[in-house]
C-alpha cells in the first residue's frame, strides 16, 4: 500500500511537471511567436530601406551624371570667355598701339600745317 501511495504521489509530481513544462513550452512559444513577428517587421523595414537606397542611388546617379555635364559645359564656357578675354585685351592693345599711333601722327599733321601756313 505504500508502494502504492508512493507510486500515486511520484504521480501526481510527474503530471505536474508535465503541467508546468506544458505551460513553459507554451510561454516559450508565445515568445516565439512575438520574436518571429518583431523578426518578420524588421525584416520588412530592412526590405523598405533596401529600396529606398536603391531608389536614391539612382538619384545620385542621374545628379552626378548632371554635375559632370554642367561642369563640362562650364569648362567649355571658362574657354570660351578666356578667348574672348585674351582676345579683347589684345584688340586693346591693338587700339591703343594703333591711338598712339594716330594722336602722333595728327601732331605731325599739325605742326606740318602750320610751317605751312607760317
Amino acid at each position: 500500500m505504500k508502494d502504492v501511495t508512493r507510486f500515486n504521489e511520484e504521480l501526481m509530481l510527474q503530471q505536474n511537471n508535465i503541467l508546468l513544462l506544458k505551460k513553459s513550452a507554451d510561454v516559450w512559444q508565445r515568445k516565439f511567436i512575438e520574436k518571429d513577428r518583431e523578426l518578420s517587421t524588421a525584416q520588412q523595414h530592412l526590405n523598405d530601406s533596401n529600396v529606398r537606397c536603391q531608389e536614391l542611388q539612382g538619384q545620385i546617379k542621374i545628379l552626378s551624371a548632371r554635375i559632370l555635364k554642367e561642369e563640362q559645359e562650364n569648362k567649355t564656357l571658362n574657354d570660351i570667355f578666356s578667348n574672348l578675354a585674351r582676345t579683347l585685351n589684345e584688340e586693346r592693345t591693338r587700339f591703343d598701339r594703333d591711338d598712339r599711333s594716330l594722336k602722333k601722327k595728327i601732331e605731325e599733321l599739325k605742326k606740318a600745317n602750320q610751317w605751312l601756313v607760317s
